[in-house]
């Protein structure tokens, strides 16, 4: 997207923003205040990112490049509506702010990419294409809701995560066309389908199963995954939507035990996680303002996200739950997380996006 382009949307929105009348004031307070203060946190963890390039690995471009999308999706929702007849009730430099933000993570990503190549040799190559690929994660999903219908199993494999970051790095690289044995884009293997197509997760690796999905759609893999489908469950039809709607409803269940818990700090970079990859599709439950305010109070004035009890040496085990939790990289010495970070800038980026949905009161009819 052009900057002079959003620049002349900007004008737009000022005329617009002058034109709402003082019976409107407390909606434009009320839209302008959140979409403000996510704006500001959003801005402040790009910040850090910008400090930082040097020292981030892949999942961080991943996170990045997630936030980027959902940016985008936050202009282009305002476009859809300024071409239908709605004026925007949020502050008129809002626009401005928010592409100036997506400029900033691409050009992030831009700059990292050669020190993560370099760092990182083999996640580079074996997931590159998911942080170089042009618009591969701009998405501007419609809004929907967690379906009740789903019954919540408990997971089955409770006392360890099944999906280990290497086996899903391998089973992403088959449908990306990057690993060995791949025979083009969208491989799957009888290995990774059963895994990653396998009932009863929870945790990471739940999270990981829902990206494999997500992966294959933005790899267009959809006749390849309907295929193995309909063998795998007895000749049912494949349908994307179905399938997230049973992986997020998991996940929103899980996530409100989390918040139940009172978020312990093992469990935030879970919860933002889970958070992004279902807001990535629209599901609009996880993004409560009481859970905000959470997520907020967990910012560093630095912009990024820390776990005062996290152990370097324990990075990659929680010993007493035995399971493996996802690559994390300490980048400051004083303990900011790459992953934990990164996730919540898409989590972040995820909620300014959906706001413009979620709540009523951002756009009234000119």
């Amino acid at each position: 997207m052009k900057k002079s382009w959003f620049l002349y949307l900007h004008t737009l929105t000022l005329v617009n923003c002058l034109t709402i009348n003082n019976g409107e004031t407390k909606s434009l307070n009320r839209c302008n205040d959140i979409v403000t203060r996510v704006l500001r946190a959003v801005e402040k963890t790009t910040g850090f990112f910008s400090r930082e390039y040097e020292n981030v690995n892949l999942d961080a471009l991943l996170g990045l490049r997630m936030a980027e999308g959902q940016l985008i999706g936050f202009l282009q929702t305002f476009v859809d509506n300024q071409n239908v007849g709605k004026v925007a009730v949020f502050d008129s430099d809002i626009i401005d702010k928010v592409d100036n933000v997506r400029q900033e993570t691409d050009d992030i990503c831009d700059r990292a990419i050669p020190h993560v190549k370099r760092n990182y040799p083999q996640d580079y190559d074996h997931l590159g294409k998911l942080v170089t690929t042009d618009g591969f994660w701009d998405t501007n999903a419609d809004p929907r809701l967690i379906n009740k219908r789903f019954p919540v199993q408990p997971p089955s494999h409770s006392n360890s995560e099944l999906l280990k970051e290497k086996t899903t790095d391998d089973c992403f690289a088959e449908l990306l066309g990057s690993s060995k044995s791949s025979q083009g884009s969208c491989s799957t293997s009888k290995r990774c389908w059963d895994l990653m197509s396998a009932p009863g997760y929870d945790g990471y690796s739940l999270t990981h199963q829902i990206l494999y999905f997500q992966i294959g759609l933005k790899m267009q893999c959809t006749p390849t995954l309907k295929k193995r489908f309909y063998g795998h469950r007895n000749g049912q039809q494949f349908s994307p939507m179905t399938i997230f709607d049973e992986l997020c409803a998991k996940e929103f269940h899980e996530a409100e035990g989390i918040a139940a818990n009172g978020f312990p700090l093992n469990k935030q970079d879970l919860f933002l996680e889970q958070g992004l990859l279902c807001g990535l599709l629209g599901y609009q439950d996880f993004y409560r303002k009481d859970w905000l305010a959470e997520i907020l109070s967990w910012q560093d004035e630095s912009g990024c996200f820390k776990n005062k009890d996290y152990v370097k040496a324990a990075s990659k085990m929680d010993v007493t739950k035995n399971r493996e939790k996802r690559r994390e990289k300490i980048v400051t010495v004083d303990g900011c997380l790459s992953h934990k970070t990164s996730v919540a800038l898409g989590f972040l980026s995820t909620y300014l996006r959906l706001l413009l949905d979620i709540l009523p009161d951002c756009f009234t009819t000119s």
